[in-house]
């Protein structure tokens, strides 16, 4: 793929990893765009079969991230925008996608115990801490991209 391709999703992915890490929330505006411009894209690749390919990407990273949300492991905005990139990514690499994600994801979750630790060791009654898990999508999709030959 050419590289203005990357660039929509590379946007909304970049501005979604700024939102998440200032507020731990994506906002709906933000997918709703992603929505708006996968569904776009997707019309203007003159490949038959795209838009389908698209949708069907979406519904099977919405599906696969619906797991983790039912069990509180991660936001709905993570789900969203995960779904999103399978607007993208089609339905044949968004698994892609999810692996690299749940690498980058580990990398980041050891990050966060090592931080949440130090925490601990300055504040006894320290408790929660969330992880911005919009950097691991951002980081699976790059990754994936690259690795697709995306000209990213």
């Amino acid at each position: 793929m050419s590289g203005w391709y990357c660039l929509a999703p590379s946007i909304i992915l970049l501005v979604a990893c700024l939102a998440d890490l200032r507020s731990r929330k994506i906002p709906n505006q933000l997918i709703l765009v992603g929505v708006f411009l996968g569904l776009v894209i997707n019309c203007i690749i003159p490949i038959e079969g795209r838009v389908i390919y698209g949708v069907e990407g979406f519904l099977l990273g919405l599906g696969l991230m619906l797991v983790p949300y039912v069990f509180k492991m991660m936001g709905a905005g993570d789900v969203k925008l995960f779904a999103v990139m399978g607007l993208f990514f089609g339905s044949s690499h968004i698994i892609m996608v999810g692996l690299h994600m749940m690498l980058w994801g580990g990398v980041l979750a050891l990050y966060y115990v090592v931080k949440m630790k130090r925490m601990k060791r300055l504040d006894p009654n320290y408790k929660k801490m969330t992880i911005p898990y919009a950097l691991a999508i951002t980081a699976g999709s790059f990754s994936t991209m690259y690795l697709l030959d995306w000209n990213i």
